[in-house]
């Protein structure tokens, strides 16, 4: 892993000045698209322990209070979903006009 960003870091700095912007739009859609990925898996597992249960199983005034609050406001997840989603959309797209230029 190391390697491979010394390498890309190694590209970078040696590329001119286009493809060290193409270099830094891919990397930037690539970082945009993992931190996505890990937070919907997060988004499902809870969701995931929300309907079988076993979140209301755990100790703690955390899952107490999580268990009220998603009863209560159980639209908040899905806006929390569309939110991230849109950041996502529009960091992407903005990392594809940088690889325009």
């Amino acid at each position: 892993m190391l390697y491979i960003i010394a390498f890309l870091l190694l590209v970078i700095v040696l590329a001119n000045e286009t493809s060290r912007n193409i270099l830094l739009g891919l990397i930037g859609i690539s970082l945009t698209l993992v931190v996505a990925a890990v937070v919907l898996i997060v988004i499902v597992i809870m969701g995931y322990l929300l309907v079988t249960g076993k979140f209301s199983n755990a100790s703690g005034s955390i899952s107490l209070w999580f268990n009220n609050f998603s009863r209560d406001y159980p639209y908040v997840p899905i806006f929390i979903v569309l939110a991230l989603l849109l950041i996502v959309i529009v960091d992407i797209i903005r990392n594809k006009r940088a690889l325009k230029k």
